[in-house]
């Protein structure tokens, strides 16, 4: 029906519509956009944000992330964050992001 097009992590495409250079990225469904303010990097979301941060040797979680934007800790993995002004567009369109 082309309503669902991913399930249990695996992504299906029609046949005749798929180009593998042109693979959109998975929305994250209720997922703000955060940003790094010591490193002045925006993230997708605090997922997207830890995973991101860990594949450079930081020790942080999305939960600590959280917990520092609602103002309940000061720092999360050395860091201070704050929600984004920018769209989930746009973070994906800036030339050094990594879907």
């Amino acid at each position: 029906s082309g309503k669902r097009n991913h399930s249990l992590g695996v992504r299906w495409f029609n046949a005749d519509e798929f180009d593998p250079n042109n693979i959109p990225p998975i929305e994250i469904p209720n997922a703000k956009p955060v940003y790094c303010i010591e490193r002045k990097q925006h993230f997708r979301s605090t997922a997207d944000a830890e995973v991101k941060q860990r594949k450079l040797g930081f020790k942080v979680s999305a939960s600590k992330i959280t917990s520092v934007i609602k103002g309940k800790r000061v720092r999360a993995g050395g860091f201070t964050w704050r929600y984004s002004e920018k769209t989930t567009e746009e973070i994906l369109n800036q030339p050094f992001y990594e879907p």
